[in-house]
Order: structure tokens, then sequence, then C-alpha cells
């Protein structure tokens, strides 16, 4: 059974956050990340920089060895990381050691020629005063806000990443600013920089004051080796009292993998308890595939029980068999034309596997477009939507993405084709005829379609089509 944290339901958790173009505090909200060596540690361990381009706010995690890794496991690693950073809040205090370190090295010139550089953006009011700056950082940057806009310096990691979360955004997030992860320009390379040149130098203090600790805290007489041995051996995480790193933990192989129940916890246990209330309700926390949540659980999620009470659907209840199930496309249906299909109540009735079935996002978006298509009475998709219809309070459909009004258009464009060559029908279409439409759509060379459009087209078609009430 996949693991509530799933990197496919983090991703979901993700994209529901606030992204807004300018954080609270007029600052833009664009981050940069790189993975850059893990300054004086293993010569083959890495740390993920994330970098708030606009004010040089930094959050770090690590270190572990991420070059290494093949490129799918590289950037589910990666993801994850960014996926929980944000999800958690982004912690504050690692940047009382990063502005430290800057007005430390801002003596230096061609250092203090980079932060004024750095400081200058597109919007937001900025603080370039650092002192008024870290108070507002340190105060404001832990909310839990995903970034509007995201680069990184590696064109082909980039790549990968950005085709990941098209994969995990599917019909329910394929417009989110965030699946595309630019290439950082000058700007960005440059706050990342000059953050990591403070980080390294914050390091070196960090080490300085851990050692001198212990050797404070020691008894010259009976100080041996064994005291040093219980400390962690990387540097990066003996400067661990005064600098703060969030772990990384490699990404799993086969991230669907039914054995899969020690996986990585949700980011903290106040997001986790928010976010199973709200994403995860499943009363035995097994987390099955949508039918299955739909047909033997929904039922027990008291918010799924008080949402099916207000659009009038019947939620089955207990185990049933496969040939028994109620299909998903009666709580789809039902939620499209109430308005109601929204991330929430989805997953309310449909369980929080929804987001990630590649199967379920397909017959989701289906529905919604044969919804828009109003087929009129006499047609199969007419017949077929009555009796799931019945009993809904009102019939109001909310409005259609651009993507959908296009494949609305395409079905029109079909339907008139067909209207054309066969006349008014009102008569059964049988499937020979329905073959030479298309071969005949083919030679006049209209174009590839998809047989599911052909489906549709087909299905507003008036067939005089008569309703048999006695289902």
């Amino acid at each position: 059974m996949r693991s509530p944290t799933s990197l496919e339901d983090l991703a979901v958790y993700f994209f529901t956050l606030p992204h807004p173009r300018f954080s609270h505090d007029g600052v833009e909200n664009h981050y940069h990340f790189s993975i850059c060596p893990a300054a004086y540690a293993d010569p083959e361990d890495n740390i993920v920089q994330v970098v708030k381009v606009g004010n040089n706010f930094t959050h770090i995690g690590g270190p572990m060895q991420l070059r290494v890794l093949p490129m799918k496991k590289k950037v589910d690693t990666v993801l994850r990381f960014l996926f929980m950073s944000f999800l958690n809040g982004l912690p504050t205090r690692l940047n009382y050691e990063i502005q430290q370190a800057v007005s430390e090295l801002s003596g230096f010139a061609r250092f203090s020629k980079g932060i004024s550089t750095s400081s200058t953006f597109t919007g937001g009011s900025g603080y370039v005063d650092g002192a008024s700056r870290l108070i507002r950082l340190t105060l404001a940057e832990d909310r839990k806000v995903a970034p509007f806009s995201w680069s990184t310096d590696d064109s082909e990691l980039a790549q990968a990443m950005s085709n990941r979360l098209q994969e995990f955004a599917g019909l329910m997030y394929g417009n989110h600013p965030l699946l595309n992860i630019r290439l950082a320009d000058d700007r960005d390379n440059r706050a990342a920089m000059i953050t990591y040149i403070a980080f390294q130098h914050s390091l070196i203090r960090g080490i300085k004051k851990h050692t001198t600790d212990v050797l404070r805290d020691t008894n010259a007489v009976t100080w041996s080796r064994q005291d040093f041995d219980s400390v962690p051996p990387t540097p990066v995480t003996i400067a661990g009292r005064t600098l703060v790193t969030t772990v990384i933990e490699e990404e799993d192989e086969d991230d669907d993998d039914d054995d899969d129940d020690d996986g990585a916890k949700l980011p903290n246990k106040g997001v986790s308890n928010a976010q199973a209330k709200l994403f995860n309700p499943d009363p035995d926390g097994d987390f099955p595939d949508p039918s299955t949540y739909y047909n033997t659980k929904a039922y027990r999620v008291q918010g799924a029980c008080s949402l099916a009470t207000s659009i009038n659907l019947i939620l089955p209840e207990g185990e049933v068999s496969q040939s028994e199930a109620v299909s998903i496309i009666v709580p789809l249906r039902r939620l499209i034309i109430t308005n109601n299909d929204t991330l929430h109540n989805l997953t309310l009735l449909l369980g929080p596997r929804f987001h990630s079935s590649a199967l379920s996002q397909s017959l989701y978006a289906s529905t919604r477009v044969k919804t828009a298509l109003v087929p009129p009475i006499g047609s199969t998709l007419y017949n077929f939507f009555y009796f799931l219809d019945k009993g809904s309070p009102y019939r109001r459909p909310g409005p259609l993405s651009p993507v959908e009004r296009k494949t609305c258009s395409k079905v029109y464009t079909l339907l008139n084709f067909v209207k054309h060559r066969m006349g008014t029908l009102g008569r059964k279409v049988n499937d020979e005829e329905i073959n030479e439409l298309i071969e005949s759509w083919a030679q006049e060379d209209k174009g590839e379609v998809e047989m599911e459009l052909w489906k549709m087209a087909v299905g507003c078609l008036d067939q005089g089509l008569q309703l048999d009430l006695r289902c």
C-alpha cells in the first residue's frame, strides 16, 4: 500500500499552498535552489541551498551525497526536500548566522559590490538596511507559502524536475506556475554565491564555537578522545549548535513500494494533523485506490457524509465486491454539476490517492467535458447522465479551463462534421457508419483526432433513444 507521505501526496499538498507573486512584506516571492559542496565536509557530500533572491533569506539541507545519484533518484530526493521544507515553513534560525556573516564580510569591497547588486529586484519594497531586513526575516519567513517562481543553476536538473512535476500535476494542477523550473539568471546565481560564502563563513565560526565549548566543559585531566567520538563527524552537523540545516532523506527507488511503511513522516506533527484532516481523511490509514475508498470508507468520514448530504448523494456503505462497486463517475458527476469539485471535496469522497491516479484523473477530465457539452435528449450521453443526476439539488457547473474549452470546441467540430454528412438523425447509429465517418475525416486530411473525442461527438448525437424509466 502506498504510504500517505509518498512523493505524489506531498506534491498535492505542495500544489495547494498559496503562492503569491510577492510576500506579505513586499519582497518578490522568487526562490533559487542549487546543489553545492558541503564545505569542510566529506568531498562527496552536498547540500541543497534554497535562497529567496529578493532578500537573501536562506534555507539549507544536508549533507548527503546527491550528485552521485542517478538523475531520477536525485530529482525525487531534491523534490521531497523542497516539498517538505515549504510545507513546514522555512526555519528562520539559520538566517541569524547567514545575515551576521554577510554583515561581517561586507567590509570587503568585492563582496559588498555583490551584495548591493543582488539586493536590487523588480517589484516589492526590499530592505537594503541589513538590520531591519533581518528582523523582518526572522519574524515572518516561517509562514507556509510556496514560491511564485523558482530556478536552479543546472539546466539538466531543471528540465528533469519540471518533467517530474508535470507528472505529479496531472489534470488538476496542469496550469500550476511552479511546474516550470527555469534556468537561473545572473541575479539568481549572484544571490546564491553571496549566501553560500556567508554560509561557509558561519560554518567555520560554528565549528570553532563547538570545539571551544567542548574543551571548556571538559576536565583537562580526564579528557579523552571519547569526548569527541559522540559528535557527528561531519563539520556541517558539528556546527549545528549555531547553524540549522534540514536533513535530506534519500528517496526510495520505488516510491510506490507496497512495503514502504517506514517512509519519511510528514513535515511535522502540526502539518501532519492539519493535512490529515483536510487531505487524508482515511479512518484506517491504509489509503486504497479511489474506487475502494469511495465504496468502503467515505461513509465513515464525517466531512464526506456532510458533503454528500449537501448534494443529495447516497454514499455506499461497507465491504462490496468488485462487481457490486459503485462507479466513481457517480460522485464525480454530482460534484461537477453542483460546482463542488474542489480539491478538498474530491479528496473527501475519493481519498488522497485520487490526485495521483492517472485513471481517475482521466475519468474526471472526461466527465467535466461531457458535462459541459450538454448532450441533447435522445443521445446516449443524455440517457447515461439522466439517472446519475436524479436527486441532484441543482445543476450549476463551474467555469471551464482553457484546455477544456479547446476540447469542447474539437468535439463540436466533429459533431458538425457528422451532422453535415448524415443529416438530422433521430435514429441509432451503428459502428459501421461511425467507422466510415472516421475514414472520411482522415481522407479529407482534417488532422488526427483522438478516439475519445469521436466517442464524445457520437454520444452527443440525437439518435432518438428513449429512456428506460424502469431502471
